[in-house]
């Protein structure tokens, strides 16, 4: 009986040490602020990198990832998001894709920095994170209420296919997350902006493109601020770019293009690609938009090669001695840019204080391997 009751203490001794480690490990998550959550930025968090690198070492055996690089559809294997917006000290995610949560994380993010998932597309790889952020975050508010604290809400916005399928496993489970899953309906009669308010400093419209939905973010610094947005940020992924495209977005000073598939008569402006915007509509967009500042491009699809470098150039020769020139850049990781200043973050260094740089100073310098990561130097840096 002696030994079955030092046993007893030795399990009660190991299981209070492990909460107590635990408990001590949550109180140090809780107490870590946002890194210059103060400043409005966007963050690329999609890597081409990641998703599409055929390099590997000739001398170890093939992998399960090299396996799916050789065997997976082209086509199928780019992925639209995985984009992060702060804008008043308030986070919005943009489709969450494979990945976007462990890099988040990554830069000194904060699971309650997320205040909104907005999810475009019907594609499944458009929203993978999706449903672990919601499962992460119930637990952390189950933590918290706890505590006797409050939980921290975020809303989902969501295209009506992955309403469909997600609404039900989002679901609120505490009485101040009740009414945040919205499916973002859009409706037959004719072409329509819909809107929906996230809070008093920024504004969704969105309306169907094809089988996806275009995107625009109106942002204002004061409060229902009345007058013109502050700042106009659009995202368009999976569609071809025509007029309804050019007024939807006319007002817009950043832009975030899906690039897709391209093909010979699309890179000589004879024809527009179908269900991507392609090297035609890009060129139309940085032409018909009066107020562009910053065209960003990412999610080019595999099926051609790494082309990221050579579209760009292309189309700054195309546009160059015009009057207006928006700073054309493609996207990868680590790509940072401050929506106040219209400055890049530059250098190696992915986490604060960031070293940032005018648009029209930075260079974008790729790696020797297709689809190798994207450097972004300041002119100080390059000899």
């Amino acid at each position: 009986m002696e030994n079955s009751d030092s046993a007893l203490l030795v399990f009660d001794r190991r299981k209070e040490d492990y909460l107590q480690r635990k408990q001590a490990l949550f109180a140090e998550y809780m107490q870590r602020d946002a890194q210059q959550k103060e400043l409005n930025l966007f963050f690329c968090l999609n890597s081409s990198a990641e998703t599409h690198q055929l390099s590997r070492n000739d001398a170890a055996p093939l992998s399960i990832e090299d396996l799916k690089n050789l065997l997976t559809n082209p086509f199928n294997t780019y992925h639209n998001g995985g984009y992060l917006l702060r804008w008043n000290k308030k986070s919005i995610v943009i489709n969450p894709t494979r990945g976007f949560l462990e890099r988040f994380c990554e830069l000194g993010h904060h699971l309650w920095d997320i205040d909104a998932v907005i999810v475009t597309s019907p594609e499944k790889s458009s929203s993978h994170d999706l449903e672990l952020i919601h499962s992460l975050n119930r637990e952390l508010n189950s933590t918290l209420v706890s505590y006797d604290q409050e939980p921290h809400v975020i809303r989902y916005l969501l295209h009506p296919v992955v309403y469909a399928q997600c609404g039900a496993i989002l679901r609120p489970h505490f009485r101040e997350e009740k009414g945040t899953v919205i499916c973002l309906e859009t409706f037959q009669d004719g072409y329509a902006e819909e809107v929906y308010a996230l809070d008093s400093h920024s504004k969704l419209w969105y309306s169907k493109r094809d089988s996806s939905l275009m995107i625009r973010l109106e942002l204002y610094k004061e409060p229902d601020q009345e007058e013109s947005p502050s700042l106009s940020f659009g995202y368009l992924a999976d569609s071809q770019w025509d007029d309804t495209c050019a007024a939807f977005f006319k007002g817009c000073e950043v832009l975030l293009a899906g690039f897709g598939k391209t093909c010979p008569e699309d890179l000589e402006n004879i024809k527009t690609q179908t269900n991507s915007i392609g090297y035609w509509g890009l060129s139309r967009a940085a032409k018909k938009l009066p107020k562009l500042q910053a065209l960003l491009v990412g999610e080019f699809c595999p099926c051609q090669g790494d082309i990221r470098i050579a579209v760009i150039k292309k189309l700054k020769k195309q546009i160059s001695g015009r009057d207006r020139q928006p700073t054309l850049l493609p996207l990868e990781q680590g790509f940072i840019l401050d929506l106040d200043t219209m400055k890049i973050n530059t250098g190696t260094k992915l986490l604060p204080p960031y070293q940032f740089c005018a648009c029209d100073e930075v260079h974008v310098v790729q790696s020797e391997e297709s689809f190798g990561p994207l450097l972004y130097l300041s002119k100080e840096l390059v000899l």
